[in-house]
């Protein structure tokens, strides 16, 4: 404990006598009477500080802090004098607070001990600048963060070869993202893991930037202000994970500027506006951009239940689906089908009416999504090129009870039930259709029942448990209820090939019966190892696949299911091994794209059909994978085509230094 400084707040003197009766520990003495305080810590941006302990000045005896639903509660001495409080936490520093006679509350912040130092090297010998450098919050909405400012800095930056160090000061533990901008600079952003004392953020080689600057109108010519203009590294919907990614606003009259991007970079952009069709497209070395938003048709609807009455406050879940056929240079077709969910949620009304601007032309799906429940899904069909906008009516679905799936779930041995166990029925809704999903726990009993399920279609039933093998059971459509015995499974011992840049992305996906589901995810070590216990018995196929997340941005999960898969055959009781990626033949090299590195990028690998394996390049444009034998190999990214020019000649030794130019579009 801290000693007691000398501080503003002083306790009431205690006589000699009242000193020694406490010393000797008198049984006649009755206890301190109490009362109850509540105490908010925070950190200085006045997010909680959770596991934080009271003492009592100027005594330092702890105080008994009990957490409730709003927040804590302190149990200091009543009476008519002031109360001293002393708060303290791990990785920060104390804080001495004075609780009044007549507070019920009282609210300290705590400074953190952490703290973040980053060096910057100017562009050139020549060319200095000033600086903005801020670090934020990650965006994470599971844990809460919302990206909020946590401080900003402004640098001044000498020419090389000074070091430019900026440090600030008072960062709570945990992972944040550190920004940096400045004219005539690409703006960058990095994450750092902050402890309890200085974190080292390493040197920053800064970048010469642009702009681009532009206006945003709408089909009639009428300026669109308050639309966003967003625009990211690489081609497509997603970009290249953790590339760059700015946006801006349009103003009152339209215009619009994006700075801080780099030089010679190819970037996708979408411009997104609540009551027009998203406007999406490709930038090279221009630096003007005029964009045409088209006005979005209006779709409305009246959600009933079954007995024609309104469902209030339900959400719907709105789908845009588009699927094209690409043929690549040696006449291979390839399906792509994209699903796209809607920007904005939509609840029906207390009337159940609800409404919503459709943002993209492709095929539209409106599904209610209220648990419990069969929803009634209504299809558009995509607009042609000279449609005509209007209001189309989805008239009234219904939400159905649907077919309801009973059962228990209790231990193989001996039968004894399993409380708490979760429980997901998916099913499919037609013929190459969508697939439904209701979810359920076991009650204390080992009983379950799913509502909402689709009758007719079989249902796949799994059922986890922690401790348990997950199982998996089919339940025919006749079936209405289902008993199900969890075991302990079997063991699966795993290895992974691949780079250390690789690992840092690598998950590994699985399911049984050569199914595998991102639902079903194993952290790979930086070994490549990785492990399962409780694995359902039977065969189970793995598969090595990518996954990304960029904290410094809203919904920035990258996942992406890789070519590389192996089968093992789980047994009861047994440890199965086996490794995945690791056989073949050697295939390195390096991916660029106008002779610059093409850095993580998942860049996949064909012989005469579909893609056999795939890489993730490096900082530095590197690869390094395995094929199955020797061959013209074609490359390809971002999932385009695949074509000669972009390609790998593997011999029966396999090769090293394989150089591959990507064009813009990434063939």
């Amino acid at each position: 404990m801290t000693p007691f400084p000398a501080t503003p707040f002083r306790a009431p003197f205690l006589t000699p006598f009242l000193v020694l009766f406490v010393a000797l520990g008198a049984d006649s003495a009755e206890p301190v009477a109490t009362r109850s305080v509540s105490v908010k810590v925070v950190d200085r941006i006045g997010r909680p500080v959770k596991d934080f302990e009271a003492f009592l000045l100027p005594v330092c005896s702890k105080v008994a802090v009990r957490a409730e639903k709003e927040g804590f509660v302190a149990e200091v001495p009543a009476g008519v004098e002031a109360v001293g409080l002393r708060l303290t936490a791990r990785s920060f520093e104390a804080a001495d607070v004075t609780v009044a006679p007549e507070a019920a509350a009282v609210e300290a912040t705590l400074k953190a001990k952490g703290s973040v130092r980053v060096s910057f090297l100017a562009i050139d010998e020549r060319r200095g600048g000033t600086l903005a450098v801020s670090l934020k919050e990650t965006v994470d909405p599971v844990a809460g963060t919302k990206g909020r400012l946590l401080a900003e800095r402004t640098a001044t930056v000498e020419p090389r070869p000074a070091q430019n160090a900026v440090v600030l000061d008072d960062v709570p533990p945990g992972d944040w993202v550190l920004w940096w901008e400045g004219p005539g600079l690409a703006a960058g952003t990095k994450v750092v893991r902050v402890g309890e004392a200085r974190t080292e953020a390493g040197t920053v080689t800064l970048l010469p930037g642009r702009s681009v600057e532009g206006a945003v109108r709408d089909d009639l010519g009428l300026v669109v202000s308050g639309a966003r203009v967003r625009l990211r590294t690489g081609g497509g919907l997603t970009g290249r994970p953790l590339g760059t990614d700015r946006s801006a606003r349009s103003g009152s009259d339209g215009g619009f500027s994006v700075n801080g991007l780099p030089l010679d970079e190819t970037f996708a952009w979408d411009v997104t506006s609540p009551e027009h069709e998203d406007a999406r497209g490709s930038l090279g070395g221009e630096t003007r951009l005029e964009v045409v938003l088209v006005r979005a048709q209006r779709v409305t609807g009246r959600l009933v239940d079954e007995e024609g009455l309104p469902v209030a406050d339900a959400p719907l879940e709105v789908s845009y689906t588009k699927s094209t056929v690409t043929t690549d240079a040696e006449g291979h077709e390839r399906r792509h089908t994209s699903v796209e969910g809607h920007r904005e949620q939509v609840v029906s009304r207390e009337d159940g009416t609800f409404s919503f601007f459709r943002h993209l032309p492709f095929a539209v799906q409106v599904a209610p999504s209220q648990a419990g429940t069969l929803p009634e899904a209504r299809v558009l069909e995509p607009l042609g090129d000279h449609a005509e906008p209007g209001e189309p009516d989805l008239g009234d679905p219904v939400l159905r009870k649907g077919r309801m799936l009973t059962g228990r779930v209790a231990r193989a041995d001996g039968g004894a039930a399993v409380e708490g166990a979760r429980l997901e029925a998916v099913w499919r809704k037609g013929v190459g259709g969508s697939m439904g999903t209701e979810r359920g726990f076991t009650d204390p009993d080992g009983t379950f029942r799913i509502d909402g399920i689709l009758p007719g279609p079989e249902v796949t039933l799994t059922v986890r448990k922690e401790g348990f093998a997950t199982k998996t059971v089919r339940v025919a459509p006749e079936t209405e209820s289902v008993d199900v015995l969890l075991g302990r499974g079997g063991r699966v011992q795993g290895r992974a090939c691949g780079t250390a840049w690789e690992f840092s992305h690598m998950a590994i996906w699985y399911g049984p019966g050569g199914g595998i589901s991102n639902q079903n995810i194993v952290r790979v070590e930086a070994s490549g190892r990785f492990e399962l216990e409780n694995t359902e018995p039977g065969p189970v196929t793995f598969a090595r696949s990518w996954r990304f997340r960029d904290p410094a941005q809203p919904g920035s999960t990258f996942d992406w299911s890789g070519q590389v898969r192996a089968s093992v055959e789980v047994k009861e009781g047994e440890t199965s091994q086996f490794t995945l990626g690791c056989e073949g033949l050697p295939l390195s090299g390096v991916v660029t794209r106008g002779g610059r590195p093409v850095t993580s990028e998942i860049v996949a690998f064909s012989l005469g059909g579909s893609p056999a394996t795939d890489a993730l390049t490096d900082a530095a444009g590197s690869f390094s994978t395995r094929v199955p034998s020797p061959g013209l190999w074609l490359l390809s990214a971002r999932g385009g085509a695949t074509t000669s020019a972009a390609s790998c000649e593997v011999p029966p030794g396999g090769l090293e230094g394989c150089r591959v130019e990507l064009t813009p579009s990434g063939q």
